[in-house]
């Protein structure tokens, strides 16, 4: 957001070894299993895949990655926060319940460090603010890549913690569906979806709302954590939302195998901005505005019949009004409107010449602009803008009696930023001269299978990321500005392995990976007793880490789990932060997911899950001496599919323990929720939990 800022939460503390434990065993059993060739059955409906020859990320085949299809196992009410939480490496940070704020951290990067791409437009702005997931809704969703510590040659600019790539749907077949539900603290949502497709051409179109007032309840502790003497339960004030979100995407064959396609995605919200507890708001709002559209080509033999040509020209406009009419957040009566729009053109290529080499290139050419306003004086802040050119290379050397595959890449990334912005006290000031950076960045992955079922990999790269606007510039919300900051450079490293069994009933697929990445200049935010932060250059910073995954299937029942241990240290010179966890990086994390899938009695088809998931506790300041506990969230849900699928109904419950906790220090989170959805299809569904 370029509005309001997010302040940030400091890192996990370990609160004993069974994590460990947990890690080291998924990570040394994947690596140990006798493996042999998995069967490829059903491989659309994995949720996590980490399959090498079942589903595999699209863009990279040496990458750490992920992929969540649209047959997943839903939740009700279930958010893009809640998909991505499940993936190995992934830490969300969430600031309340439904709607609310929610922002990825990748291998214990920051969330400025993290890409997301939707439908092949960067939704990282110059203006800054990381990309919060909650403004990703997922009704129009297919698919989703989680590309860890690497960004694809497809992808243009580099990012040091890696790269979400979502994708909306396209058009297959002709039908439509229709959805409603609830729940708690006010939730109720639905949508609509139709696709028409004939020969050569496919339309669809999707529309979905929501609306909440997340009015749940929490323990204040008056902002005194050591008197709970003071210490009351009361309804979180000034935090609904309301939101509205639609796609239409088509496609038209053109002669030979080539298509153009154009997408229209927008997103509308209104919410309240509760603000901290101790300083409770009522009027504090904050709207938000988005529209995405591309025109797409795609043709399969321009460059002769092994290359793939993909051109796409996109504008993207973001508006966000933060109006504070009572200077509940701000020190004075506030109305801020800031408006970001970006036009860019993007054309990746890729061709076989010979069996053993596979050349890629890929040109990305951006501008951005971005414009505050104060409309209560009507006063107009300076026009911030950056044009941003990325040219890059990669080849694939493939050694097919080794089964080895080599793939070095290079990029150049330029920018020229003439920034205005606002100075600590809130006030405009005029832009200042050209500022002009080149960065180079380079990567090597390997991959290589020793046997079937066995997939084994290796990547390092350097990677680098500018500040942004609102890192240089700040808002008049919670951060303040460092025009004195630097770009950050890291160097990052995994070595990991997939493998696949199947014996019988049974299928397993694991994933295990170490990793490291070492940080220059690295930018954090210091938040102070007051909620504001101001970002800052680390001189260093090291984080270790494993990550792992794996599902286990038999019959109607899967068994998926992660585990992802994180080890983000502060390697700066200053005495009272040096070898301390850093910000938002949670040592371990821990999901595990037993379900039961497509149980059929009678005509009905019925499924169930447990959800459990366990992280621990964060710190708030770089000394480590405040802290935000672990926490432990258990769900569960069942569904019932009649018709063939064609009527769905879902019922999911979150937090059953009712535990109260936080990702980030007076932001609490929901306690017991519960939530339910009805689901009409013309063409059978599956949608079972």
């Amino acid at each position: 957001m370029s509005s309001l800022a997010i302040p940030s939460a400091d890192d996990a503390r370990w609160p004993n070894q069974t994590g460990l434990r947990v890690v080291i065993a998924l990570a040394t059993g994947a690596m140990a299993l006798a493996p042999r060739l998995a069967s490829a059955d059903d491989p659309a409906e994995t949720i996590i895949v980490v399959d090498p020859l079942g589903v595999r990320p699209r863009e990279d085949e040496a990458a750490s990655a992920s992929v969540i299809t649209a047959d997943r196992s839903p939740r009700s009410a279930e958010t893009m926060a809640d998909l991505l939480d499940a993936v190995p490496g992934v830490a969300v940070s969430r600031l309340g319940g439904v709607a609310a704020p929610a922002l990825l951290s990748l291998r214990g990067s920051t969330w400025e460090q993290v890409s997301v791409y939707l439908d092949g437009v960067n939704l990282n702005l110059a203006s800054g603010g990381g990309v919060d997931l909650s403004t990703l809704p997922i009704g129009d969703v297919a698919r989703v890549e989680v590309y860890r510590g690497v960004t694809p040659i497809a992808y243009g600019g580099s990012a040091i913690g890696g790269v979400v790539a979502v994708e909306t749907r396209r058009p297959e077949a002709t039908g439509a569906t229709l959805e409603a539900g609830g729940g708690s603290f006010g939730t109720w949502f639905g949508g609509a979806t139709a696709a028409l497709v004939g020969a050569g051409y496919g339309l669809y179109a999707g529309l979905h709302a929501l609306r909440s007032a997340g009015d749940f309840t929490f323990v204040d502790d008056k902002g005194i954590a050591f008197d709970p003497s003071d210490d009351e339960t009361v309804a979180r004030r000034n935090n609904g939302s309301r939101e509205l979100d639609s796609a239409i995407r088509g496609h038209v064959a053109l002669p030979g195998d080539r298509e153009l396609s154009v997408l229209a995605l927008g997103f509308a919200r209104d919410q309240g901005l509760p603000g901290y507890p101790r300083f409770a708001t009522m009027q504090s709002r904050l709207t938000t505005r988005r529209g995405v559209a591309t025109l797409a080509y795609r043709s399969h033999d321009d460059a002769g019949p092994t290359s793939v040509l993909r051109a796409q020209l996109y504008g993207y406009g973001l508006e966000q009004r933060l109006r504070d009419p009572l200077g509940e957040l701000v020190s004075a009566r506030t109305d801020a409107r800031d408006r970001t729009f970006a036009l860019g053109a993007v054309a990746r290529m890729r061709w076989a010449p010979v069996d053993w080499l596979a050349p890629a290139v890929v040109l990305d050419v951006r501008r951005e602009s971005f414009t505050p306003v104060e409309l209560t004086t009507g006063e107009h802040g300076g026009m911030s803008t950056r044009l941003t050119g990325v040219t890059g290379a990669e080849v694939a050397l493939r050694i097919g009696a080794l089964d080895l595959a080599i793939l070095p890449s290079l990029r150049l990334e330029t920018s020229r930023d003439v920034a205005a912005g606002r100075n600590n006290f809130g006030r405009f000031v005029a832009p200042g001269p050209p500022i002009t950076r080149a960065l180079a960045i380079a990567r090597l992955g390997i991959t290589q299978s020793p046997g079937d079922g066995i997939a084994l990999r290796a990547n390092v790269g350097r990677y680098a990321r500018v500040p942004t606007f609102l890192e240089l510039y700040g808002n008049t919300g919670f951060l303040r500005g460092n025009r004195d900051l630097e770009p950050e450079h890291g160097i990052t490293a995994d070595l990991g392995g997939a493998l696949a069994w199947a014996g019988g009933r049974a299928r397993l697929l694991a994933d295990a990976t170490g990793f490291v990445v070492l940080s220059d200049d690295l930018i954090e935010l210091q938040q102070n007793a007051s909620g504001v932060a101001r970002p800052r250059n680390i001189g260093s910073a090291r984080v270790l880490g494993i990550e792992s995954s794996a599902e286990l299937r038999y019959g109607c029942a899967r068994l998926h789990a992660q585990a992802t241990l994180t080890d983000a240290r502060d390697e700066s010179d200053s005495a009272a932060a040096h070898d301390k966890q850093l910000p938002s990086r949670p040592r371990v994390h821990v999901a595990v997911r037993p379900e039961l899938r497509g149980i059929a009695i009678g005509s009905a088809e019925l499924g169930g899950y447990v959800d459990l998931d366990v992280t621990s506790g964060n710190y708030v300041d770089p000394a480590n001496l405040v802290s935000v506990p672990s926490r432990t969230r258990v769900g569960a849900g069942a569904s019932l599919g009649l018709g063939r699928g064609r009527v769905h109904l879902i019922v999911s419950a979150d937090n059953l323990t009712g535990a109260r906790e936080s990702d980030l220090l007076a932001y609490p989170l929901p306690g017991r929720a519960l939530y339910f959805t009805v689901a009409l299809a013309t063409q059978p569904q599956s949608k079972e939990p």
